[in-house]
């Protein structure tokens, strides 16, 4: 294999563990939303990639890469839920669709942590949802207007099971 093609998340968070490939010739990399990410090794555009953890499962023969990933103990400030009313009062919950794994893991939270299951809806139906879940530079840089409770789902987590949440983690084709 001549030239290594990496897949990563485009977030300024992913920076650290792909710094320095751009300009090594040895490597090819493509950035984007993690859930566009397992598309590119299954279409074999990528050799690796960054895969949102739930992704694991979802593709045979994948190798998980020990070499990094992207995890939080405790508050992300890159993936959490505004909500108009406090949690267990959510009813729809528009999901960003960069994400495959914070939208499980918003589930799960919900559901332990407040005992509800609210209606799951794509993005662009937050128009008349009670609440928003998203990913990402976005969220920290511009947070959401009109919202008035927020829950950053590594928090959430870490209240809910005392451990760290893994995002992501490097997955390659099996065979590379």
């Amino acid at each position: 294999m001549d030239i290594l093609r990496i897949g990563c998340v485009s977030y300024l968070n992913a920076k650290p563990l792909i710094y320095g490939l751009e300009q090594d010739a040895g490597f090819k990399l493509d950035l984007a939303v993690p859930s566009k990410l397992l598309e590119g090794l299954q279409a074999q555009r990528h050799d690796i990639a960054l895969l949102p953890a739930i992704d694991y499962q979802r593709m045979p023969d994948l190798k998980i890469v020990p070499s990094g990933g992207i995890g939080s103990d405790g508050e992300t400030l890159t993936v959490r839920i505004f909500s108009r009313s406090a949690p267990p009062e959510i009813k729809t919950l528009a999901c960003d669709g960069d994400s495959h794994t914070s939208v499980a893991l918003a589930r799960v939270l919900l559901a332990e942590q407040h005992g509800i299951t609210p209606d799951f809806v794509p993005l662009v139906e937050a128009g008349g949802s009670d609440a928003v879940l998203l990913i990402g530079d976005k969220v920290v840089c511009e947070e959401p207007q009109g919202y008035r409770h927020q829950m950053d789902l590594g928090s959430a987590w870490k209240e809910l099971t005392g451990l760290p949440f893994v995002f992501a983690v490097w997955m390659a084709r099996g065979g590379i």
